[in-house]
């Protein structure tokens, strides 16, 4: 994908090119973009993964695993079976930075979900540096 602006002189500029990388397995999907932007000397990527097809909790299929933002924000998505809270799946969603845990950064929220997809119950938890 290119991102152009057309200048006062009616030229084209390419601002950012943005190239994507696709990855099937039976057990995950991603997709990485990669933005190559004019006059930055980084590259901005951004992840998302979806289960795939022969994960071991059949719930997680096609639901999201793992995303990462261009700022390092990384959340993954945990599914289980569960009894909890007149639930039958559990889905836990854990954001850190940069794949660490930071003070007041992280946070952690365990949905129990019913039958129907409802939520019966949501508990957020955010990380203050002690374990």
């Amino acid at each position: 994908m290119y991102t152009d602006y057309e200048d006062a002189t009616g030229k084209f500029l390419n601002l950012a090119v943005t190239d994507y990388t696709y990855e099937d397995s039976a057990e995950v999907e991603r997709i990485t973009a990669t933005t190559y932007a004019a006059g930055v000397n980084h590259q901005q990527v951004t992840i998302d993964e979806t289960y795939g097809e022969a994960v071991a909790y059949a719930y997680a299929v096609g639901k999201p695993k793992f995303s990462q933002a261009v700022n390092g924000v990384q959340t993954r998505h945990d599914y289980e079976a569960t009894t909890e809270h007149a639930a039958t799946h559990k889905h836990t969603l854990t954001t850190k930075v940069n794949g660490e845990l930071g003070c007041a950064q992280s946070s952690r929220t365990k949905e129990f979900i019913a039958d129907n997809d409802t939520a019966t119950f949501e508990q957020d938890f955010n990380w203050d540096g002690e374990d």
